[in-house]
This record gives structure tokens, sequence and C-alpha cells, in this order.
């Protein structure tokens, strides 16, 4: 039996799926650490019953000078000892100041590391170097994505350390799965499609580096233009009421109907797979995240700016999905303008973008990767 203990400063609601799926395999005994006080409120206690947890104690700091955020685990030494894991897979990141230190306790105690990393070498001197300094030392890699790995590799990190796990979220997996997940997007966003608008959505938290007022402009002007479609917002943030009085103030000075760009919110969870399945085409402005992997994977056309990073690496241009040069946004409007007027383009796309996912960025196939970075000697 091989006992993983992962570290986690922040545990999203969409990890419990990939540890859940993790813990399932044979032979694994899986405990995953993370800040209870702050964070097991946000998950029904239920979804974590199928692995074991523990309450990673975590100290913030911020230095104003580089205006970033540290970490500092205060705990993790006891959790070690009381744990005694065969394997610690860690985020191998300098901001959290002693992973140094936990990483060298692991090696004396005869503990392998692994390190978990988005990281692709894209950053300059002296910030390569700490990072190359760091993840040198572990015994493995898990890379989000292949970008990252390959990164690693031209950093000269030698490729047997490392392995893929492709960062993604749960999808549906068959037909039966998606025909439902369609349906239930039929009935519950019926009231903004009352007219049979063409409906395009922009989903994710509503902060700046999303670019949330780029895709409102590029709509009302492409509205104005006489391509006619609702523009869906889905989700909530800082940026929320800004982003109202600019789709206000942007649709009356072209005169054009206010419901034709709606704020729909927050949404529940899970939700967000219903308004990407309904929308004929996404759309993300900027900071493509794992929304990506469900709009592809519910086989919806997707454009995305042509940005790096694991999370966007899936989406190929023309192949799969539509890249558009990033605050181009005249190359946005035309390849937004492209897609809306051409169903078939969309219908091909959305097929190929479901096929990649299925092949390559499924909770079982990120756990293929954890599998192979604990157990590879």
């Amino acid at each position: 039996m091989q006992k993983i203990l992962i570290l986690q400063r922040k545990l999203e609601h969409y990890r419990l799926d990939v540890f859940q799926a993790l813990s399932k395999r044979d032979s694994i005994n899986l405990t995953v650490a993370f800040p209870h006080i702050r964070d097991h409120r946000q998950h029904k206690v239920e979804s974590l019953e199928d692995f074991q947890t523990a309450d990673l104690k975590v100290k913030h700091l911020r230095w104003p000078v580089l205006d970033q955020e540290f970490f500092i685990y205060t705990n993790w030494r006891y959790l070690l000892e009381i744990i005694k894991p065969d394997a610690l897979v860690a985020e191998a990141n300098p901001r959290v100041i002693n992973i140094r230190n936990i990483m060298n306790y692991c090696k004396s105690n005869g503990i392998q590391t692994i390190a978990w990393t988005k990281y692709d070498n894209s950053s300059k001197w002296p910030n390569s170097f700490i990072w190359r300094n760091l993840l040198s030392d572990w015994d493995r890699i898990l890379c989000y994505g292949e970008q990252s790995r390959d990164g690693l590799v031209e950093m000269g990190i030698p490729i047997s350390k490392l392995s893929v796990a492709q960062n993604t979220v749960e999808i549906p997996l068959n037909e039966i799965d998606l025909d439902t997940v369609r349906k239930d997007a039929f009935e519950i966003t019926s009231w903004i499609r009352s007219d049979d608008l063409p409906l395009v959505v922009s989903l994710g938290t509503l902060v700046k580096k999303k670019r949330f007022d780029e895709v409102i402009e590029v709509s009302a002007r492409l509205m104005n233009a006489g391509t006619q479609f609702r523009l869906a917002v889905v989700g909530g943030g800082p940026k929320e009421d800004e982003l109202k009085v600019h789709a206000q103030k942007i649709l009356s000075r072209f005169c054009i109907p206010a419901d034709r760009i709606v704020f729909v919110g927050r949404v529940p969870e899970g939700h967000d797979r219903i308004w990407l399945s309904a929308a004929d085409v996404t759309l993300m402005g900027g900071a493509v995240g794992l929304a990506l992997n469900v709009s592809m994977g519910c086989g919806t056309a997707t454009i995305i700016p042509d940005e790096k990073g694991s999370d966007a690496e899936l989406l190929e241009h023309s192949i799969n999905g539509i890249r558009f040069k990033c605050g181009d946004q005249f190359d946005l409007q035309e390849k937004l303008k492209t897609l809306l007027n051409d169903a078939t383009l969309r219908k091909e796309l959305g097929e190929k973008a479901r096929i990649t996912i299925l092949e390559k960025a499924t909770i079982q196939k990120m756990v293929d990767g954890f599998i192979e970075a604990a157990t590879m000697n």
C-alpha cells in the first residue's frame, strides 16, 4: 500500500474529483492536508469521505516591496511524523518559504518528494534561476501539462524525472452524460434564449486579468455591425458592478437593446458545464483557466487569446478551437463573427475539441500522472 500525502494550501472544490479518483486506485492510501478552518466549510462532508484529511496550518505573509503573498506551513513536521507517508506531493513554489526545509526532511527520512507545478521556464532571470534551483532537487516532478514538461526539459531537468498530470476537471465522459447535460442546459437557460438568438457565453471570475471589458466591447461592436447574438457573462467578482455599467453605456451608445448583454451572476457548483454546453460559442478574453476544459469537453466551439500555459495548450488554432491575438480587439471581432456565421465550423471545432479532452484531459488520465510519479523509481 502506497501512502501518499498531498499538501494543499487551498483546497479548491474541483480538486475533490481528482483526489477521490486517486484514492480509489489500487494500493493507494491518500491523505490530503489543507487549512480546515478556512476551507473545510466550503465542501460537503461526504465529498471528503473517500480519502483521509489533515489540517495544514498556513501562515500568510505579504511583502509590500514585491506586492506578493508568501506562505509558511507551520505544522508540516507534525503531519509528516504522524502520517509517515511513502511519498509527499506538494506545490513546488518559492513563495512557500519553508518548502526546501520540508523537502530536506523528506529526503533525510526516506520519503519520496514529488513537486506539483505548472512552471514552464517562461520567466526571466533571476526567477528562472530560483525555480531551477528549487525544482532540480525534487525526486519527481508532476507537471500540469506538456508545455510545463517541455519547458522544464529545456531548463535542464532530466525528462526521466518528469510526469504529466494534465490539469483538468470533471466533464461528461460519454454521449449519454453529455445529452443529459445538454437537456439540463436547455431547460435552465431557456429564459435567455426565448428569441432564438445565438448565445455567446463568457464565464469566469470577474477580475481584470480575464478582460471581460474587452469581451463586452467587441461583442457590442459586432452587434452594432449587424451580427445578431446575445452575450451571457456568467460569474461574479470584484469587477461585476463596473462591468455592468460599462456594458450599459456601450449598448446605449450603439442603441442596442439592453438585454443583448446579460449578467447571469454566480451560478451553483456544477452549473458552469450547463452554461458552457448551452453556448453556441464560448469566448474567453484572458487568463484562460479550467473553464476551457469544460467548454471543449462539452463540444462547444471555443475562442481564447493566444496564450501559453498548461490550461490553454489544449486548444489548437483552427483544429479544435480558435485563437485570437492577445489585446487585438479587431482580430477577436472578426473571428467571433466567423464562428457565429458558420454553424458547420462550430460543429466541427466542437467535436474535435471534445475528442481532445477525452484523449488528453480526463480525471482518470490526470490520476494516471499521479500514479506514474509516485511509483516510478
